[in-house]
């Protein structure tokens, strides 16, 4: 929960100029290392699946925005840090959701 939230924080940063942290991801990977995931609800997993794969497309995009430094790039990593964004959200409210009831 901690990496979800430190990621939306990141993802929330709108200057293009500012863009540059990377989404962490080893919390998640931990997880997945210890089969956590896998014990996960599919309403849980898939969202959360979803948002780390967005995350990661949107890590190998800041990668081409800092190595070409084109203003394709840069609408490329905004592009996937937005869709990132989305999921991150997605993610955050499912495991929100289960951790508020009494499941």
């Amino acid at each position: 929960m901690d990496e979800l939230e430190f990621n939306a924080t990141v993802a929330k940063e709108d200057d293009f100029h500012k863009q540059g942290c990377k989404f962490q991801e080893r919390q998640f990977l931990r997880a997945i290392h210890e089969g956590s995931v896998s014990l996960l609800k599919d309403s849980i997993k898939k969202p959360l699946l979803e948002a780390y794969r967005e995350m990661g497309a949107a890590n190998s995009a800041l990668e081409g925005k800092f190595t070409l430094g084109t203003p394709e790039a840069s609408n490329a990593a905004q592009k996937r840090i937005a869709n990132a964004s989305r999921g991150i959200t997605a993610a955050r409210d499912e495991l929100l959701k289960f951790l508020s009831s009494d499941a």
